[in-house]
């Protein structure tokens, strides 16, 4: 499994200026009985879904499996890649609307690289700025559980990043392979996540899309967490999100996130917690049409694991709940005393 960024990509860039709730039922084939939606004050209510297709966007995150293709047009996409003249093309990882990833060889370092290439003529300034932007923040990172970059390229038709390929799938196919994973196991999983968690917010970076498609793992199980393309660097320059302008994974949004507010690392938190939750229960904690998810993010208390069927230590039950604290200041403010809380957990199973 590897990742495309902005291609077929499943996060969501909406931009509702100062965004509001009102009511609204919805009805859906995962209806959990959220009767609320968003749209723009004075504007008419959208249609079924107020997400545009996601090639419009470029939220830089996505996942897609080797020998599989991402969603999208790939026309006028070349079959034959011209790729920085250090890499050697073995084959292709995945492909969609905005470009392609491959398993390349770097021919200098003899080394195994995903290579993943976006096409200039789909990109606009902005689309460009984040690209080169995730590569920064990926070139600060020095941690195991993050993916490695190598090498960022450009020429007139394309820009190349080189990654480290991790084989081993990601965490959002073995939840679907599995569903809720067992408990011990579950929580050592967490435990290393909320560590390189700990490990960026001491960065100053936050992810602001961290959910299970953006955890790789292993050949030997180890998660590595990828897609940085909507990373906020807290020192950072210009802006390339417009205020109110919602961006991120709708299921794993924070509520300051799904309002178009100010995020800091406690956005993080929220998403951790909701994987978490997903982890042990088998699935979100709020589910239905995007819209509806997005209310109940803002709106909506979350579910216990015990209300959805299962059973979790005191503990860990009260950890989740106050991830997923409403108020970021509720939210646990390190994720590295998270880590040995999970630890503990983990070892009494």
């Amino acid at each position: 499994m590897y990742w495309l960024g902005g291609f077929g990509t499943t996060a969501a860039l909406l931009v509702l200026h100062a965004p509001q709730v009102v009511p609204k039922r919805e009805e859906s084939s995962r209806d959990v009985g959220f009767d609320q939606t968003m749209v723009a004050p004075g504007a008419a209510p959208p249609g079924p879904d107020p997400v545009a297709p996601a090639d419009a966007f470029d939220p830089l995150a996505a996942t897609i499996a080797p020998g599989e293709h991402g969603g999208g047009s790939t026309e006028g996409l070349s079959d034959a890649p011209k790729p920085p003249s250090r890499y050697t093309i073995v084959g292709e990882l995945g492909r969609g609307g905005m470009g392609v990833v491959y398993e390349a060889t770097d021919t200098v370092l003899e080394r195994e690289v995903a290579l993943k290439e976006l096409r200039r003529g789909r990109l606009d300034a902005s689309s460009a700025e984040r690209f080169r932007r995730e590569a920064r923040v990926l070139a600060k990172l020095r941690h195991p559980g993050i993916v490695q970059i190598y090498d960022l390229a450009e020429d007139p038709a394309s820009m190349w990043l080189a990654l480290e390929l991790v084989r081993g799938g990601g965490l959002d196919h073995l939840l679907e392979k599995e569903g809720k994973l067992p408990l011990g196991r579950a929580c050592a999983l967490a435990a290393s996540l909320a560590d390189t968690l700990a490990y960026a917010h001491s960065e100053r970076v936050v992810h602001r899309d961290f959910k299970p498609a953006n955890v790789l793992l292993t050949a030997a199980g180890e998660p590595k967490v990828t897609d940085f393309g909507l990373a906020k660097l807290l020192s950072d320059g210009p802006k390339l999100t417009q205020i109110g302008s919602i961006m991120g994974s709708p299921g794993y949004m924070s509520p300051e996130q799904a309002t178009g507010g100010e995020t800091d690392h406690r956005a993080d938190v929220y998403a951790f917690g909701v994987t978490l939750f997903e982890m042990v229960t088998g699935r979100c904690p709020f589910e239905g049409d995007t819209r509806s998810v997005l209310a109940a993010h803002i709106t909506k208390s979350p579910p216990t694991p015990a209300e959805v069927g299962v059973e979790v230590p005191g503990e860990l039950g009260a950890l989740i709940a106050s991830l997923l604290a409403k108020d970021p200041g509720q939210r646990p403010g390190d994720m590295a005393e998270v880590a040995v809380m999970l630890r503990g957990i983990a070892a009494g199973e």
